[in-house]
């Protein structure tokens, strides 16, 4: 088997290991050789980033194979880079190497007292490293040879590391959950408002529909919707003004302008909270007023139109109300006219309003 490795990792200087023990070597005990990685190297170049591909530990085997009097496969193996493309090989028989193992169960680094005096100088001649090369940065006993406590020592980091992970997972899901319930918190707070909103508009008078009281999905619920909706709508409609209706030119020559008599009417509209009409329409024109709208009960619509009578007896006269059912459940619509008075030659306006 063959290892590459570049430093010598963390773990092995790592002083609280038990019998931690550093083992040397002589160097001629070692095959050593410099390998030209140049025609292994494969470059993947754009116009903004020029990539280069390390070789593999494969790859660098057969070339170093060919430095070796016996199989590559025979070796264990440490790959040193020196330079972009050389690296430098260091191997061991794997037999000597297992031999070693049971004499020495307590060493976790293997690798030699020096490095031979031809490999640095060849290395110094090509210039092929800025930096003096260490003998104690090989370690032999990687792979395969790796020693008990660091596998192990590397099993007990990646448990914690996963255990943190769900934990962390953990408490991110609970937080999400959290997030949640307060949210569907607020939306019922929403609905309960909504529904609230919908039994004081669409049921003034009547009692409580425990229909309302139901999710928002629910058809009745969602039809109480559809209702408010639309009496919004024919509010708005109603709010509008109408420039046949709502002129401002006067009735005649005598009577009110249109909107002194829409100034007295409502100055005289009911303030009785027992009597709660929606207004749909309230028409002036140069001989009738009229005002429709819609009332929870008869009694109250005939109140309202006792207390609305007579608020201009000197311009208007009110007619019979007309009271009638409503398209809407629970409701009667009213209808009140009033004609406009024509004055008389001679006639006070008292005598007037009389007749």
């Amino acid at each position: 088997m063959v290892v590459m490795n570049d430093v010598i990792p963390t773990d092995l200087n790592n002083t609280d290991l038990p019998t931690a023990t550093c083992e040397y070597r002589p160097a001629e005990r070692f095959y050593w050789a410099i390998l030209d990685a140049s025609i292994l190297t494969q470059s993947h170049s754009t116009p903004l980033v020029n990539l280069r591909r390390r070789p593999t530990p494969v790859q660098l085997s057969y070339l170093f194979d060919a430095f070796l009097p016996l199989p590559v496969e025979s070796l264990q193996v440490m790959y040193h880079r020196i330079a972009p493309n050389s690296y430098l090989a260091c191997g061991i028989e794997k037999t000597i190497l297992s031999d070693f193992i049971k004499d020495h169960p307590d060493t976790l680094i293997l690798t030699p007292e020096t490095i031979p005096a031809c490999i640095t100088e060849s290395i110094s001649k090509d210039s092929l490293s800025h930096s003096t090369i260490q003998a104690d940065s090989i370690n032999l006993l990687t792979g395969e040879f790796e020693p008990r406590q660091i596998s192990s020592q590397r099993r007990s980091y990646l448990m914690n590391l996963a255990v943190a992970i769900l934990l962390s997972g953990i408490f991110i899901i609970i937080g999400l959950e959290r997030r949640r319930a307060v949210l569907v918190s607020q939306g019922e707070q929403v609905s309960s408002a909504q529904t609230a909103i919908y039994q004081h508009v669409l049921n003034p008078a009547g009692s409580m529909n425990p229909s309302l009281n139901q999710s928002t999905t629910n058809p009745v619920s969602q039809l109480a919707a559809a209702r408010f909706t639309g009496e919004l709508r024919r509010l708005r409609q109603t709010r509008q003004v109408n420039s046949s209706s709502l002129s401002t030119a006067q009735v005649d020559a005598s009577g009110p302008p249109a909107a002194e008599t829409l100034n007295r009417l409502f100055a005289a509209w009911p303030v009785n909270h027992n009597l709660h009409m929606q207004t749909e329409t309230i028409s002036v024109t140069e001989s009738a007023l009229t005002i429709i709208g819609t009332l929870p009960t008869p009694d109250q619509a005939q109140q309202f139109s006792a207390d609305l009578k007579s608020f201009d007896p000197k311009h208007w006269r009110a007619r019979q109300p007309a009271i009638s059912a409503s398209s809407r459940n629970e409701s009667v619509r009213l209808t009140l006219r009033y004609e406009h008075l024509q004055p008389q030659q001679g006639t006070p306006p008292g005598d007037q309003s009389r007749k």
